[in-house]
């Protein structure tokens, strides 16, 4: 038996225990081939490294330290059906914070040692070890996969525009909204894809470090599953060893179209290639399609189980301008399913639009901040109005195309359209996240020749916004778009994302004053077009905490009329997970559920235990249930036993304990930290011995406010609760997410309240039931 062995060389006791083990296996039929990485420039290593691991009958890998082509052969490894263990030297300093944030490491699993003999034994015992499943249908309605950048980029947008450019759907891993990635994840989405594309991250990007190794450990994957693959970085990037003969490089965002275009095509064979048969091992759980906890993942299969709710209803009958719910709680599923079932009658005309916050970022940091207040809002809603209009002629062109050609009643319109839009420069580039960056631009070149200077009041003419904006050419696109639309039945303006990379209860009076703009343009858009017989309907999904502050900020804003989700109604997350479960909806939900997963765990029905750690978030309920079946099936499980669920909590707590400390931190970046420190401590507290374990737990440096406002943040995050020795806890959600509701509840009955940490966060922090 060969047994290949990998671990970073910057832990040099880690080499001489490897070493020693590998002396000591000459004396056993067993051959230890160790392989120390060591990031040295110039030296041609994927051909061996491969071979190695191809020929190996074991793959042992250390990760005492995170390094880039260990993670890269642990995923080749993987893909390659090879027997896998993880281990790590816990007698010396090694990277275990990190695996925390990266996910893959840990929900792996693996082993601790000290010495050569603690990991010889181990090594003799991993022999019965099977390999982790990794036959997976592929999944050709969105057959790309991407692992995105920590921080959003031009570059970044380029790679997506140009995706979508080749018509190519795509599901991804976003770091902002699922803050760590799972071995289970990763090897699914790989292994169900045509092709992956991997972009690397510059050094000085922030959170380089754990993304890079999350994109080795991806590109590993899809080597040894014979995906196509695009490892991409900027000319100067780091180019790990592994790699450096497959990266690809850019100078300019420009390159990256010629990148994407070969690797489209690629794509495309690979989804015509037949597949290899299917395992017989698989079981029911294996075929189980539980949709994926990203709703922008699953935008082909929503429809199929997505449940009509009573604020979707009002939403799609044009009764509300605006959707509000936290983050996970199904504003993006929403707006999917409303874009889609519009789209269904061919009349309607559905503009769909999904910025990123980074994009206004230019737009605030350059321009916002050295402009009067009233020439800022003058400014912003003339670039929203521009911007809408022209993306809602772009729309018209696109989805007229083919009717054009034979619909004379059309034709004649389609061509002023086009005649008129083709003389803003801006409309022919790339997508809306290109056009939007690109007038963004556009603005701060003209402002930068009006020699406006920070530190002072600038206030602008309505003839210089228009000079700005180029909103000469608006009277006339307006015109033919409304033209145009009178051919239509209805227009729907459907926005989400803005707010997305936004701290939460982190944005200032600038950031809401970009969304108010832009609800005023749109309804500026929507009453001129009413007016002209054309129904219209213009509909913004903000967070609510954003939305809280718009409310605080804007005098009459209370008049909108928005549309909150918020999920407090178990029946109704019964129905959600029921409709993921089954088509045959006559059944009743125990019996589907029992289908696949075991009735009971630690004496109560295992769907109220996982709903009870949920935080009443559909994203973590699906999550949860993700976990355990990922888990199910690589023990060859027929349905999910105590023991995969219990695995699955494990790996969500930690979950939902990193996406706290992220959140916690975007408001008081002191925090960093705080909530590990209530690792084995106690899960019930007096408010006195909650504000007392803070200042001591942030070494005095959190002063009586601030230890105040970080009370707040984990009540209206839900990592604590409240509760008197006469009632169960109620959580936040348990107030209709009504922080007034809660503090004010905590002030009545001051004398008895005690906060309670929610037991969600429990396996991570290690706290015993």
């Amino acid at each position: 038996m060969t047994i290949f062995c990998a671990y970073a060389s910057t832990a040099p006791t880690v080499g001489d225990i490897f070493q020693t083990v590998a002396n000591d296996f000459k004396k056993t039929p067993k051959e230890l081939k160790i392989w120390p990485e060591n990031d040295v420039v110039g030296r041609p290593l994927i051909d061996p490294i491969l071979e190695n691991i191809n020929n190996s009958d074991f793959v042992v890998v250390d990760i005492t330290k995170v390094n880039f082509n260990v993670a890269f052969e642990a995923g080749y490894a993987i893909a390659k059906n090879k027997r896998l263990q993880l281990v790590i030297n816990s007698g010396v300093t090694n990277d275990a914070r990190q695996l925390a944030i990266i996910g893959i490491y840990d929900t792996l699993g693996y082993e601790k040692y000290e010495n050569s003999n603690q990991l010889g034994r181990l090594i003799r015992e991993f022999e019965t070890k099977e390999p982790l499943i990794i036959d997976y249908k592929k999944d050709n309605k969105n057959p790309i996969y991407i692992v995105e950048l920590p921080k959003k980029s031009d570059a970044q947008t380029r790679i997506i525009s140009r995706v979508k450019k080749a018509r190519l759907r795509y599901r991804s891993f976003n770091a902002a909204e699922h803050i760590r990635l799972s071995a289970n994840a990763a090897i699914q989405h790989v292994a169900s894809s045509s092709g992956v594309i991997v972009p690397i991250a510059s050094a000085q990007m922030e959170g380089a470090d754990i993304h890079n190794i999350r994109a080795a450990f991806v590109a590993g994957l899809a080597t040894g599953l014979k995906r196509p693959l695009l490892l991409i970085q900027d000319y100067d990037g780091p180019a790990p060893l592994d790699v450096r003969d497959v990266v690809k490089s850019y100078r300019q965002p420009e390159d990256i179209d010629d990148l994407i275009a070969d690797f489209s095509a690629e794509v495309i064979d690979e989804m015509q290639s037949v597949s290899p048969s299917r395992s017989e091992t698989r079981t029911p759980l294996s075929d189980l399609v539980l949709g994926d906890p990203m709703a922008e993942n699953e935008m082909t299969t929503l429809a199929n189980y997505y449940l009509d709710t009573e604020e979707y209803l009002r939403v799609s009958r044009g009764e509300a301008n605006m959707v509000v719910g936290r983050k996970g709680m199904g504003k993006t599923a929403l707006f999917i399913q409303l874009r889609d079932n519009t789209r269904n009658d061919v009349r309607n005309v559905v503009v769909d639009l999904k910025p990123e916050g980074y994009q206004l970022k230019k737009l605030r940091e350059d321009v916002l901040e050295i402009l009067s207040e009233g020439s800022v809002e003058h400014l912003v809603v003339a670039f929203w109005e521009y911007l809408l209009y022209m993306e809602i002629a772009n729309k018209l062109i696109e989805k007229d195309a083919k009717r054009n050609s034979y619909d004379q009643d059309v034709n004649k319109l389609y061509r002023e359209l086009i005649e008129t839009q083709s003389a803003i420069k801006i409309a022919e580039e790339g997508d809306f996240s290109e056009r939007l960056l690109v007038l963004v631009d556009e603005i701060l070149g003209k402002i930068k020749e009006f020699e406006l200077k920070k530190g002072s009041e600038n206030r602008l003419t309505t003839a210089k916004i228009t000079e700005i904006i180029h909103s000469h050419a608006l009277p006339a696109l307006r015109e033919r778009v409304a033209a145009y639309l009178k051919t239509k039945k209805s227009l729907w303006v459907l926005f989400d994302n803005l707010d997305k990379g936004w701290p939460v209860q982190g944005i200032d009076s600038t950031d809401a004053n970009i969304l108010k703009c832009l609800i005023d343009a749109g309804k500026k858009i929507k009453r001129d077009l009413i007016k002209r017989g054309i129904p219209t309907q213009s509909v913004v999904f903000v967070r609510n905490d954003v939305y809280q502050i718009l409310m605080q900020n804007t005098a009459d804003f209370g008049k909108e009329i928005s549309v909150r989700l918020d999920w407090s109604d178990r029946d109704l997350l019964r129905e959600m997970v029921k409709r993921r479960l089954t088509s045959m909806q006559n059944l009743d939900f125990e019996d589907v559920w029992e289908s696949f997963f075991c009735r009971l765990y630690k004496g109560v029905y295992s769907f109220d235990y996982i709903i009870d750690r949920c935080l009443m978030r559909p994203r973590n309920l699906i999550k949860i249930m993700f976990h355990a079946r990922g888990y199910a099936i690589n023990m060859r499980h027929q349905t999910v036993t105590e023991g995969d669920l219990e695995k699955a909590l494990k790996t969500y707590s930690n979950d939902v304990l990193e996406e706290a400390d992220e959140e916690l931190t975007d408001i008081e970046p002191i925090s960093r930290g705080l909530i590990y420190h209530f690792i084995g401590e106690s899960a019930l507290y007096s408010r006195k011995e909650l504000l007392d374990f803070i200042h001591k737990a942030l070494s005095g440096k959190a002063n009586t406010e601030q230890s105040e406002k970080i009370v707040e943040y984990l009540l209206y995050f839900g990592f604590f609760g409240v509760k008197t020795p006469e009632n169960d806890p109620r959580y936040i959600y348990d107030f209709s997410y009504n922080m007034q509701l809660l503090t004010t509840w905590i002030s009545k009955n001051e004398n008895s309240a005690a906060y309670y940490l929610n037991p969600a966060f429990w396996p991570a922090l290690e706290i015993k039931e």
